[in-house]
C-alpha cells in the first residue's frame, strides 16, 4: 500500500517503480504515472486518483483523458487538475479541494474500509502535488497546522518552503 513499491507495466523493458509516499491519512504523493500504473494501484488498495500535471508538458507524458480512461478501466476515480510550475493559482487550489470532498463522498463499495483506501495525487516529480495539497490543507476547515503539514511534506521528501508564507496565511484566515 502506500509506502511500498511496485514494477510498472507501461514497458517491459523498464524497470522503474511506483513509489507512494504518504502525505496524511488516506494520502498519498507520486511522480508521473502512466497508464499501466493504474490496474496495479488498485490491486494496492488506491481508490483514486488526481492528475496535477498539465497535458502537453513533456512528448512523453500521457495525456489526462489517456489517464481518464485507465482510470475508468481500472475502476478508480480520476481527476485532472492542471497546476502551472511556479504559484498555485487559486482556482487549482478550489478545484483540488472539491475533487478531495466528491472522493471522500463517494460510497464505500468494496468494504467500509474503502473509504480510508489511499487518494493518489501525481505530477511530474510529486512536487508540485505536494504545494497544492499543502494549500488545500491549510483552507480545510479542521486541518493540520503549519508545522503538521511541513512535516508531512518533508516526511514524503519535498519541501513547500516557496508556499509557507501561504499556508500561514491560509490557517489564520480558517481560524483555527
Amino acid at each position: 500500500m502506500i509506502g511500498q513499491t511496485s514494477r510498472r507495466r507501461a514497458a517491459p523493458a523498464r524497470q522503474e517503480v511506483v513509489t507512494l509516499k504518504p502525505l496524511a491519512p488516506g494520502i498519498a504523493v507520486a511522480s508521473q504515472l502512466l497508464p499501466g500504473d493504474l490496474s496495479e494501484l488498485r490491486a494496492r488498495g488506491v481508490r483514486a486518483v488526481i492528475d496535477l500535471r498539465p497535458d502537453g508538458e513533456a512528448p512523453d507524458q500521457p495525456s489526462a483523458s489517456t489517464m481518464a480512461d485507465a482510470a475508468r478501466a481500472a475502476r478508480l476515480s480520476f481527476f485532472y487538475t492542471p497546476t502551472p510550475h511556479g504559484v498555485v493559482p487559486p482556482d487549482v487550489v478550489h478545484d483540488f479541494s472539491t475533487a478531495l470532498v466528491q472522493i471522500r463522498a463517494q460510497p464505500a463499495a468494496a468494504s467500509p474500509d474503502a473509504a480510508q483506501a489511499p487518494i493518489v495525487l501525481f505530477c511530474r516529480s510529486g512536487a508540485r502535488a505536494v504545494r497544492v495539497w499543502a494549500l488545500a490543507e491549510a483552507s480545510r476547515a479542521g486541518g493540520m497546522s503549519l508545522d503538521e503539514i511541513e512535516r508531512a511534506a518533508t516526511g514524503a521528501g519535498f519541501s513547500i518552503a516557496d508556499e509557507r508564507d501561504e499556508v500561514a496565511r491560509r490557517i489564520a484566515a480558517r481560524g483555527t
